[in-house]
């Protein structure tokens, strides 16, 4: 807006000390505030806590997402410092809005939406950490892994392509860590097989969309393992070594015969151990039966007995499975192995409770 001689007399201009609230959360919206000086905190309370959002300062504009339409507040804003600012009234805002054509009045709306919404985003990559410190590697992994998904999806937007580098910067930036951290931990994750890189040549350009959701498994994975072993300094895996590698010619097996790899299927025991024993031998009804007790597969009838089915003949007896979460599973063994090799204590498998 372009301001005629001595028209800024005419604004409202205010004064505000530090730790002052200019307007909270919530409060009717409309007005613009420009900084003339000092700094402002702009702040959201959710799941808690504060979430600071902008910490704007001088001739910068505050107060916008609401301009159009005279909604809510939707955060809240204190000074900093000793801060004045200039107030100008939505009525003055509406005259000039007034003479701007429809598709102007169409696109501030546009991106006002999405600053809300990468605002939204934020704090949900932000508020959604688990327990635990970066100085951790298995906590920094889980931060990492849940704030991801979120942070590519307000980078990506339409376009499908992203700035590496700009991604890691970003995470690093919501959790308060280094960057450096953040590259080991993704670096990790692909290298175990659980996130996915797009094929853009020697540069990373995105990752494959289920692999993201796989490291909402991950999370969960080692939130649980944590919560069996009751330990700060091991998880007990439910798998052993051997096991584990049974399970991945299993799923390696199964992946083979379905085109719905993430969906559960239904495959035949027998031509599952026929053809898992192509590349490992060991794979028997003893290892389905244990996979069974822990609930990443189960037989077709649900209502038959676990004992008698696992001992049952095996061309008769009929599996149910997604053949692509068994195998998640066994990249978030191998993940945690490559991010802390001390974490995971093969010598303790626990062999009675369910994923």
């Amino acid at each position: 807006m372009t301001s005629k001689p001595g028209h800024e007399q005419k604004l409202d201009a205010r004064t505000f000390a530090a730790g002052e609230v200019l307007f909270k959360e919530g409060d009717p919206g409309g007005d613009v505030y420009i900084v003339r000086s000092g700094q402002l905190e702009v702040f959201r309370s959710r799941v808690g806590r504060e979430w600071v959002l902008a910490r704007p300062g001088k001739d910068e504009i505050i107060g916008a997402m609401t301009v159009t339409s005279g909604a809510p507040r939707t955060a809240s804003v204190r000074a900093v410092e000793q801060s004045s600012v200039v107030v100008i009234a939505r009525a003055q805002i509406e005259g000039m809005l007034s003479v701007m054509p429809k598709w102007g009045h169409a696109i501030i709306k546009d991106l006002i939406a999405r600053v809300h919404a990468s605002d939204e985003l934020f704090i949900e990559a932000a508020s959604s950490k688990l327990e635990g410190t970066p100085d951790d590697p298995i906590a920094l992994s889980c931060l990492v892994a849940s704030a991801l998904p979120s942070i590519l999806k307000l980078m990506t937007g339409p376009n499908p392509q992203i700035d590496i580098k700009e991604l890691y910067k970003k995470i690093a930036e919501v959790l308060d860590v280094q960057t450096e951290q953040v590259i080991f931990v993704i670096e990790k994750f692909m290298e175990a097989g659980l996130l996915t890189a797009k094929d853009a040549g020697k540069e990373v350009r995105g990752f494959e969309g289920s692999s993201i959701v796989s490291l909402k498994h991950y999370i969960k994975f080692v939130k649980q393992l944590r919560e069996r072993t009751k330990s700060k300094d091991f998880l007990a895996p439910l798998l052993s070594i051997g096991e584990r590698a049974q399970a991945a010619a299993l799923a390696t097996s199964a992946l083979s015969l379905t085109k719905k790899p993430g969906e559960d299927g239904e495959f035949n025991l027998q031509a599952l151990l026929t053809l898992a024993h192509k590349t490992h031998d060991q794979v028997d009804q003893t290892l389905v039966k244990r996979l069974v007790a822990l609930g990443y597969i189960k037989f077709k009838d649900a209502e038959t007995d676990a004992k008698k089915a696992a001992e049952a003949e095996p061309t008769r007896t009929t599996l149910v499975f997604a053949p692509q979460l068994l195998t998640t599973i066994i990249h978030c063994y191998d993940a945690i192995k490559l991010i802390d090799h001390r974490a995971l204590a093969d010598t303790k498998v626990q062999k009675t409770l369910s994923y």
